[in-house]
């Protein structure tokens, strides 16, 4: 014999509820009361069955759905003081960004929100004058204050090499620092153990939460990891990480990286069991809605990806500059699947910028100081003459456009060279015509580029090691002399004695100062010679 169901009125069953998520229910009894009334209207008893049992089934609702509000940022690069539209420094209103904004806005949700947490997707180095100054220990500092939970490393953290990152950095912050895919070999590793990990758990209210991290395999060709370091493919990486943190007992897994948009929906889609991806490096900006500043949205906030297993996993990302702090609410079942998430960055500054009229007079702009010289050339280094051969470039252009759109940073400014490009072609021959400046002719006109040629060109020293990519200039570059390095006190120096716009009363060996008030000083440009001594001893 079975066992007896138990019914409602003799002939409806009781609603089965699915356990599979361990939900608990609960019923509105008012509105029970409401369906009883229909007991004097005359209702049949198995429709008044069938009415009580809809008005169960349509107020069952969950009680042990968790809310987790991330707050997140990218791609900061020193953006310590405000900005302006054009994420320079802001000399006047609309001004956007800073820490200041940035830490009113973090403690405003934090006293108004539960269960609450701040992560920094990577490339808080480079980009003004505090990185030049202090080398990383602003970022430090004013992260350490706005009480950050976890960052992923991104390339530029690598730009004084990995002792530029280990003392003024990751010796000094109180969060912890991420990346799955990065591992230090033998040599390395006795220095940099323990200063950052695969993964985290954090207790967050009641809950555990886990986020891993992960870093562009591609930081060797942009930065300078040295060789002690190696960068592994995301998705191998981190699939191990996200296995372990699931047999720990942790269901609830962000994944927080500095690879970029295209490889966040891809770790998004085929890392199974991650919950949410917080990415950086292509400073993507998403927004659901009318857009709040200048910035075209790729997309909504969050953009949902289906995972191969089936999951609408979201997938975020903040812009850059600190001009806006990312804001997801995500609601998770009890089993840790996301069942709902919400949100969009938030702009900080309330303001909406109008378009300015361009300026006919650039002395209308005021004076230039170190400060602004900095955010232009940020990265030092030396300006080169080389010797390439015209097959050479050809290749140089064309790993220019192989991933053009994609803010990856290879596309070649140049100066002298005519290049017409056809995007519809595959990788590799994208470059349908390439004219060089011919600057011996008696009148200067653009040739074809000559494959068997050989050519002088003037390239940045990132360039000429191989940096983005270009290995093609590194490997087969012909000759190689190194100009002086590009020191903007160098400049400063030139601007004072040609200039005097500081009065040597004030500092008396103008140009050589030892203290941050540098960046105050007014430096007007001067007019350098088209040919300088290094081109001179090539001729």
């Amino acid at each position: 014999m079975g066992s007896a169901q138990p019914t409602l009125n003799d002939g409806l069953p009781l609603a089965t509820i699915n356990r599979k998520s361990a939900v608990n229910v609960r019923v509105n009894f008012s509105v029970l009361i409401q369906c009883a009334v229909n007991e004097k209207m005359g209702v049949s008893e198995p429709m008044k069955g069938l009415l009580f049992y809809l008005c169960i089934c349509s107020h069952v609702s969950t009680v042990d759905a968790w809310e987790l509000t991330l707050l997140h940022t990218n791609d900061v690069h020193a953006r310590v003081e405000e900005t302006s539209n054009s994420y320079g420094k802001c000399t006047k209103p609309p001004c956007f960004a800073g820490v200041a904004r940035r830490f009113t806005k973090i403690q405003e949700i934090r006293n108004r929100e539960k269960n609450v947490m701040l992560l920094d997707a990577g490339d808080q180095f480079q980009g003004t004058v505090w990185f030049n100054v202090y080398k990383g220990a602003e970022a430090a500092y004013f992260m350490n204050k706005l009480g950050y939970d976890a960052m992923a490393l991104g390339n530029h953290e690598f730009d004084n090499k990995v002792e530029g990152l280990i003392k003024p950095f990751l010796q000094e912050v109180k969060f912890t620092v991420l990346s799955a895919n990065i591992k230090a070999d033998d040599t390395l590793a006795p220095h940099i153990s323990g200063l950052y990990f695969p993964y985290k758990i954090f207790d967050v209210g009641a809950q555990k939460v886990g986020v891993v991290g992960y870093t562009s395999k591609e930081t060797p060709a942009l930065s300078q990891t040295g060789p002690n370091l190696v960068f592994e493919d995301e998705i191998d990486a981190l699939q191990p990480q996200v296995d372990k943190l699931i047999t720990l007992g942790v269901n609830k897994i962000i994944a927080l990286g500095h690879s970029g948009f295209v490889t966040d929906k891809e770790i998004a889609r085929r890392v199974k069991g991650v919950d949410v991806v917080i990415g950086g490096h292509s400073n993507t900006f998403l927004y659901t809605g009318e857009k709040p500043s200048s910035e075209v949205p790729a997309g909504p906030y969050p953009l949902m990806v289906k995972s191969e297993d089936g999951r609408d996993v979201p997938v975020v990302q903040a812009f850059a500059f600190g001009k806006y702090l990312g804001y997801l609410k995500v609601t998770f079942d009890e089993a840790g699947n996301v069942v709902q998430s919400t949100g969009n960055p938030i702009l900080l500054d309330s303001s909406v910028p109008r378009v300015q009229p361009g300026k006919p007079n650039l002395r209308r702009y005021g004076s230039i100081t170190m400060e602004d010289l900095i955010a232009v050339l940020p990265f030092g280094g030396t300006y080169d003459l080389v010797q390439l051969k015209g097959s050479t470039l050809r290749k140089a252009f064309e790993h220019s456009v192989r991933r053009y759109g994609g803010n990856t940073g290879e596309f070649l400014q140049v100066s002298g060279f005519h290049v017409e490009y056809d995007m519809s072609r595959p990788p590799g021959e994208r470059a349908r015509s390439i004219s060089v400046l011919c600057t011996n002719c008696r009148v200067p006109v653009y040739e074809p580029l000559d494959d068997s040629r050989l050519y002088k060109v003037v390239l940045p020293s990132y360039l000429v090691e191989g940096g983005d990519g270009f290995s093609m200039i590194k490997e087969e570059k012909l000759k190689h002399d190194s100009g002086e390095r590009i020191e903007l006190n160098r400049l400063e120096h030139y601007g004072c004695l040609q200039w005097h716009p500081i009065p040597c009363i004030v500092h008396q060996d103008c140009g050589q100062f030892q203290s941050i008030q540098k960046v105050n000083h007014q430096i007007p440009i001067p007019n350098f010679p088209h040919r300088t001594a290094l081109e001179e001893n090539w001729n």
